[in-house]
Order: structure tokens, then C-alpha cells, then sequence
């Protein structure tokens, strides 16, 4: 409950100062990484106001028993629609970083220079690149799931719902391992 609150906060300074952009991100990413802060800054006061209404529903009235249900669904699915926009959101940045690098990468292959300083750097290249395919295949297994909770009933079985939660969960495993992002 406490992330939640202060995930906010995070999510307003990251729109105000640009926090959650790279420091080599074009323009473009940067406005998709702000919109990305305004996604969440939906997100966490729903999910707050859904959470305190499941849990406490005594004390977050809304309304009588059925409509209280019904009605905290629906706070608990507009909430997941802007989470729903930030992992697309997610995915469209990660693929311009993607683009950019792999852009930068094809170039330096290109260059004269091949001494170790130069292998250094296009090792680190392929290291970011992996990490971004990584991620981009964690948005892709997550949307689904996204997609499906921002619905008060669903849209899925609930089988497809723990497959695809498993499959990104084993990517965030080889994702956070640390062969992928340490310098070999």
C-alpha cells in the first residue's frame, strides 16, 4: 500500500523533471516517457482508492453490498487501463531505444577503428541490446494480462492469465540475472 503512494509521488517528479528518461533519449521517447508518468499518475490513486474499497468496504463505502461490488470493479479496471497504456506506452519506448541502438551498433561496425576500446564499446552495445529485446519481450508476454485485468470481468481464462504471467516472469528472471547487464 505504501508503493502506492509513494509510486505517485515518483511518477510526478519523473513527469516534472523527465526522471525516467536515458540521457541519450531522443525527444520523441522523452514525451513518451512523460506520458508514461502521467499513465501511472491515474493509476496509483485508483489503485489506492480500489485497494482501501476491496479490503476495508466497511469503512470505503460505496454505495449498498452489490452496487459497492460492482462499482469497486470498475475502479479496480479504470485503474488497470492506465497501466494498460503504460506498458504500450512501454513498449513503444523500448523500441525506439531498441531502433536507436541497433542503429548506432551497425554504424561503429562500419567504423576503421578496431582496437579494444572500440570491441569495449560494441560489447556494451550487444549487452543494452539483449536488455531491450529482454524488456520488450516482458511488455509484450505482460499486455495481454494488462488488457485482460482492465476489464471488471476479465477477457481470458485464467489459465492463459498464469501462463503468460510465467512466461514474463522467467524473462524478468533472465532479464535481472546478472550476466545481462554486467560487463563481462
Amino acid at each position: 500500500m505504501v508503493y502506492r503512494f509513494n509510486g505517485t509521488a515518483n511518477a510526478l517528479e519523473a513527469y516534472q523533471k523527465g526522471s525516467w528518461a536515458e540521457e541519450d533519449d531522443e525527444d520523441s521517447t522523452r514525451q513518451l516517457v512523460k506520458l508514461q508518468a502521467l499513465s501511472m499518475l491515474g493509476y496509483h490513486p485508483l489503485e489506492v482508492v480500489y485497494w482501501a474499497a476491496y479490503v476495508a468496504p466497511q469503512i470505503f463505502r460505496l454505495g449498498n453490498h452489490e452496487c459497492q461490488h460492482k462499482r469497486v470493479a470498475k475502479v479496480g479496471a479504470m485503474s488497470r487501463w492506465f497501466w494498460t497504456l503504460y506498458v504500450v506506452l512501454d513498449i513503444c519506448i523500448t523500441m525506439q531505444r531498441l531502433n536507436k541502438l541497433r542503429r548506432r551498433l551497425r554504424d561503429s561496425l562500419y567504423a576503421t577503428s578496431c582496437g579494444a576500446n572500440a570491441l569495449a564499446k560494441r560489447q556494451a552495445m550487444r549487452r543494452k541490446e539483449r536488455l531491450l529485446v529482454l524488456q520488450l519481450w516482458r511488455d509484450v508476454l505482460y499486455l495481454p494480462n494488462a488488457i485482460h485485468r482492465s476489464f471488471p470481468k476479465g477477457l481470458l481464462p485464467e489459465s492463459c492469465v498464469q501462463l503468460f504471467g510465467l512466461a514474463e516472469s522467467v524473462v524478468g528472471l533472465v532479464q535481472a540475472w546478472p550476466q545481462a547487464g554486467t560487463p563481462a
